[in-house]
């Protein structure tokens, strides 16, 4: 490798760091951004189902416990339909295994189940074609990673409230080094098992109307939550990549390779060097003994 080559490989090689750490710092600031949401939203969910649980318990009050129970347990959307799938994918890749491993427990349920399912994102819908999973109730929606389409949200969100059991696949962040596919049941909430703080509402003209438009909040409340979830173990998979993952190994190669090739080329210049001064030295004697 001559001296232009070794310098404009180094130059390529800080280039590629610089734009790596530029990628790394994004990916972590947006995760710190997403986080904030989830809170908000963790903190909106919250209040909605203590005031869903607390307006079940106000109008069965004087109930038989066992009407009571059973109203508890039930649904005032009245949906019509068993259970959904939703995988939340993603629209573009260098997630490393993340979005594989998601994929695989979805596919694994949807053969024991058969149900309904939608998949967000386009390499979900790319893995689906890869396996053979092209079933007619399957449905697929391209879904932006960092911008999630608020009216998807929404349709998506009006889909899944005519089902009685809601099964979302989603990221979840342990750490920087750890992100897990998980599973969970958004109509879970529906069914209420106790009640932090019992308060008194007056509702008019129907409660039933108010504990259905309740619970459809709660379920897009609980996409929501799930997506971002998703993003920030998103963000941290790709921030492994970049720092300890294919990324990182590769720039590392290349940082052995360019130091190598600086060994090599000092020690080449040296050898010349030394031959210079060999042959000068050997042409000083000769013409010295030649004056002789």
């Amino acid at each position: 490798m001559t001296k232009a080559e070794l310098k404009k490989f180094s130059e390529a090689v800080t280039t590629i760091k610089s734009i790596t750490r530029v990628y790394e710092q994004a990916a972590a600031r947006k995760m710190k951004m997403v986080k904030m949401e989830i809170e908000d939203i963790a903190e909106y969910l919250n209040e909605a189902t203590n005031t869903y649980s607390s307006s079940k318990y106000a109008i069965t009050e004087g109930e038989k416990p066992k009407v009571r129970q059973a109203v508890l347990a039930s649904s005032f959307r009245k949906p019509t339909k068993k259970q959904i799938l939703v995988l939340i994918a993603s629209q573009t890749q260098y997630y490393g295994n993340l979005i594989p491993n998601l994929f695989k427990e979805f596919m694994a349920y949807y053969k024991k189940t058969g149900s309904d399912a939608i998949i967000l994102g386009r390499i979900g819908k790319d893995l689906a074609e890869k396996n053979n999973l092209t079933a007619q109730n399957i449905t697929y929606r391209d879904f932006d990673d960092a911008s999630p389409a608020w009216n998807v949200v929404h349709e998506v969100s009006q889909q899944l409230a005519d089902y009685t059991e809601i099964i979302v696949f989603y990221g979840e962040y342990k750490s920087v080094l750890t992100q897990e596919a998980k599973s969970s049941n958004l109509a879970e909430k529906i069914i209420v098992r106790e009640v932090k703080e019992e308060k008194q509402y007056l509702f008019k003209p129907q409660p039933q109307l108010a504990l259905s438009f309740l619970e459809k909040q709660m379920i897009g409340g609980g996409l929501l939550e799930k997506i971002y979830e998703s993003q920030v173990a998103k963000y941290a998979a790709r921030i492994k990549i970049l720092e300890i993952g294919q990324v990182a190994e590769k720039i590392s190669n290349a940082m052995d390779d360019l130091a190598r090739g600086r060994r090599n080329f000092r020690k080449n210049s040296n050898n010349r060097k030394q031959m210079q001064l060999f042959t000068g030295s050997d042409l000083w004697q000769n013409e010295g003994l030649s004056d002789i």
